[in-house]
């Protein structure tokens, strides 16, 4: 009988396989070799993401009305840095069942609703129409590609290592093993922006894998500037008070993550890069202005 490395490999390569089926044989795997990391990715994909997302869970996309006569038509933004900032990329926090679901479906384009906040500026700027966070398909299939390569690599490293295990069983030598080769063998966190030794998928593959240069702010920057912005947001229009109030909410949230969801961080302080300089009669402009450059520019 074919261990459950040997079938994770030869299921891994097999795409009429579900990737959740899969996951769950890799958590029995992992379960009984005592990768804990390993576990907690498997159970972020099974139930869905809480927290942190992996790089591979954010998916281009854009924003678009529905007119009437031409139907759903781009959002056009003042400027390239609006653009990038209302636009960009959206986190895809679904199971992986969902995922699955989602990519099988005939359209070319799925939409997904928009925050209020965001809603509330565009209304300010004169799109009445309900907006829509609009992406392609098959960005969903390229979710589904990175998640069986990594079961694929994962169970190939597991038999590099001499670990191979008889049925869903493995030895006491196999689970020495793992615990010796903790650093190429299990996923660990919430998956940050980390590239590893087992392909270069970003998420947290490995503890000696390398961090991407990215904003490192400290919760008690994050927490100042929040109610520096919320000061702020009381002297904005509507449809920026909204958004500075929601900034704010953004920066408390990331900084409360463990680890601080950076990504989340590094987003929040663009968009008030670009709201706080319209605060004209605020005396804490000038502060806020400084402090935002100041963690933009950080690590």
């Amino acid at each position: 009988m074919a261990s459950i490395v040997e079938e994770l490999q030869a299921l891994a390569c097999d795409s009429a396989v579900p990737i959740a089926d899969l996951l769950r044989r890799v958590k029995v795997a992992a379960t009984k070799l005592d990768l804990s990391g390993t576990v907690a990715w498997v159970d972020s994909e099974l139930n869905g993401y809480g927290g942190n997302l992996p790089d591979y869970r954010c998916v281009p996309q854009r924003l678009v009305y529905f007119n009437m006569v031409h139907g759903w038509q781009p959002v056009m933004f003042e400027s390239d840095e609006m653009s990038e900032i209302f636009s960009g990329t959206r986190p895809i926090t679904s199971s992986i069942r969902e995922v699955e679901e989602l990519a099988r479906q005939p359209d070319a384009f799925l939409y997904l609703t928009l925050p209020p906040g965001i809603q509330a500026q565009l209304f300010q700027w004169g799109i009445e129409a309900e907006a829509r966070s609009q992406f392609n398909r098959t960005a969903l299939t390229g979710i589904l590609d990175v998640v069986r390569t990594r079961i694929l690599d994962w169970a190939l490293e597991l038999d590099r290592t001499g670990i191979h295990g008889e049925g869903v069983s493995f030895s006491t030598q196999e689970k020495d093993l793992a615990r010796q080769h903790t650093a190429t063998i299990n996923f660990y966190g919430s998956v940050g922006n980390i590239a590893g030794p087992v392909g270069t998928s970003a998420g947290s593959v490995s503890v000696n894998a390398t961090q991407r240069n990215s904003t490192t702010v400290s919760e008690t920057d994050a927490r100042k500037l929040a109610v520096l912005l919320r000061e702020g947001a009381s002297m904005a229009s509507n449809g920026d008070e909204t958004l500075l109030n929601q900034v704010a909410d953004d920066l408390d949230d990331a900084a409360e993550s463990q680890p601080p969801d950076r990504g989340r961080l590094h987003q929040a302080l663009r968009l008030a890069r670009t709201l706080v300089p319209r605060l004209l009669g605020w005396g804490g402009r000038v502060a806020a202005e400084a402090e935002i450059q100041r963690l933009l520019g950080a690590g």
